[in-house]
């Protein structure tokens, strides 16, 4: 399954046909509902269809066809694909036991919540990369200076998810 880390979806159909086309059709459908059908007339006997579709986040199936000027139409054909548009979001832990200090001061300890529903991927910490086990939710926990590649002052931690979306998050460990 293919994963666009953006809303919009380019779509291209290409066909051919010994006798000439008369169309190719596209459409897509979000469980099972029609949500947006594009086609492109077509003459000689190949032909290509295309079509940019805006689309929120979500899974969908594409279906397509082509129909030949004889009138026959070919075998559907699918492919599936998700929108994930949306970056990881990250929280910093509340209580003691997961972050000491704060934003303002800077943090002695620092613990961050990350989630996405497509799946968090991955974290970078100063450029120290952690790969993670693609799960909607997971942690980085306890983060000080000398561990995971954090320093005292100023660190940059990037979230990646799955499609490839990122959130930058700037903190100050002291």
């Amino acid at each position: 399954m293919q994963v666009w880390p953006s809303p919009e979806v380019a779509v291209q159909v290409d066909a051919t046909d010994e006798v000439g086309l008369a169309r190719i059709v596209a459409n897509v459908y979000r469980d099972g509902k029609l949500v947006k059908s594009t086609q492109s007339p077509a003459t000689g006997r190949s032909g290509s269809h295309t079509a940019t579709l805006t689309l929120p986040d979500g899974a969908y199936t594409l279906r397509y066809n082509a129909q030949d000027a004889a009138g026959n139409i070919s075998k559907t054909s699918t492919f599936d694909f998700t929108v994930d548009a949306t970056a990881p979001t990250v929280t910093v832990k509340d209580g003691a036991s997961f972050t000491s200090g704060d934003a303002t001061a800077g943090y002695e300890k620092v613990s961050f919540k990350l989630a996405d529903p497509g799946k968090v991927d991955r974290v970078e910490l100063n450029g120290v990369v952690k790969d993670l086990t693609d799960n909607p939710w997971s942690d980085l926990n306890f983060v000080k200076p000398g561990v995971f590649g954090a320093v005292a002052g100023a660190n940059v931690l990037i979230v990646h998810d799955v499609a490839g979306n990122t959130t930058r998050v700037e903190f100050v460990l002291r």
